[in-house]
């Protein structure tokens, strides 16, 4: 039985990524998270890689919660990509289509370098 006020996740880790690809300006992952119709993407930087997370409400509750109250159940997606250069992911875009997630991240600006002569 579940304590009130506790969430159960099953979690299912995807493994990695389907396509990781560089333009000059952004890098843009692309990636599935079936069947989760409605799922809840978010993100988060580890070091040069990117954590990915789909989280949708369980059609059926978890092993080992309460039945009667499936309303927090969640099933839980994980994926991983190691990202080829740094981005901004304070400005990332996320576009969703069928069970297809594409993540479209704005590099970061390199800073110049100044040269001094002596």
């Amino acid at each position: 039985m579940k304590k009130p006020g506790w969430l159960s996740y099953r979690v299912i880790s995807g493994g990695p990524v389907h396509a990781v690809e560089e333009t000059e300006a952004e890098v843009i992952i692309v990636t599935a998270f079936s069947p989760l119709a409605s799922t809840e993407v978010t993100m988060e930087l580890a070091g040069d890689r990117l954590l990915i997370q789909g989280k949708s409400p369980c059609a059926s509750p978890a092993p080992g919660t309460d039945a009667d109250h499936p309303e927090g159940s969640y099933d839980m997606r994980i994926r991983s990509a190691v990202l080829p250069c740094a981005v901004d992911l304070t400005r990332a875009r996320v576009m969703r289509q069928n069970d297809m997630v594409r993540i479209t991240l704005p590099k970061k600006a390199r800073g110049h370098l100044k040269r001094i002569s002596g």
